[in-house]
């Protein structure tokens, strides 16, 4: 039932032993009397009784949260808060010390991974080399180790298909090869220099065999310093 006199609205909603009307246990403002003239209620009215439902229904929440969990007090709620929460920062730190030695172990073990592949690398380069030197002495070659940067510096799939994976030459392949390389590089074959008197009759060394033969000079004098 609508109440038009608002004093009879408050005394429905509080009783006058203090307490709510519809309630049981809460306290009512300490004024409860309209304070305008005409016996209405003023904005300041509203906002205290609107104050006070929602304090009280705070309070109810909270009890109710409290009952939940079988605690008995706010402060017993706001330790277990926190301990979970340190809980859960302590657990998350060990996940992250986990997570950081994972990842140096997997660094430590690419480096050792990439150790190891260079140290292959290395040792089937040196194979090849070898044997590329035997059988470059074996042909006449001059200054083999020369020969064998040029090689490797303008031939070096082709060099590389004479060997196996292991770099174990394969002697038909090698032959070939350096029969290939002595006519591509004829100045480290044999007897020195087309053009001398002495065996070219006088003839110009041609601009290849000048070429190789300056590339020659330049290794050695890289080799000197």
């Amino acid at each position: 039932m609508l109440m038009k006199n608002p004093k009879q609205w408050t005394r429905h909603l509080f009783s006058p032993d203090g307490t709510a009307g519809s309630g049981e246990g809460t306290t009512p403002p300490a004024d409860t009397t309209p304070s305008n003239a005409d016996g209405t209620l003023s904005q300041a009215d509203v906002n205290k009784l609107v104050g006070k439902a929602r304090q009280e229904g705070k309070a109810v929440a909270l009890k109710d949260i409290l009952a939940e969990l079988g605690l008995d007090s706010p402060d017993a709620l706001k330790s277990l808060v926190t301990d979970a929460k340190a809980k859960r920062e302590a657990e998350m730190s060990e996940a992250q010390k986990l997570q950081a030695q994972l990842e140096a172990e997997r660094k430590a073990k690419a480096e050792v991974e990439a150790r190891v592949l260079a140290l292959q690398q290395a040792t089937v380069m040196e194979r090849k080399s070898q044997a590329f030197l035997r059988g470059a002495s074996a042909s006449g070659v001059k200054q083999a180790d020369d020969l064998l940067i040029l090689i490797q510096a303008k031939h070096g799939e082709k060099f590389n298909a004479v060997f196996s994976e292991d770099g174990a030459p394969d002697d038909a392949k090698l032959k070939a090869f350096l029969k290939e390389m002595q006519t591509a590089f004829p100045s480290f074959f044999g007897p020195q220099g087309a053009g001398s008197p002495s065996n070219a009759g006088g003839v110009a060394p041609s601009t290849k065999a000048v070429g190789e033969q300056n590339a020659r000079a330049q290794i050695e004098k890289r080799h000197r310093f």
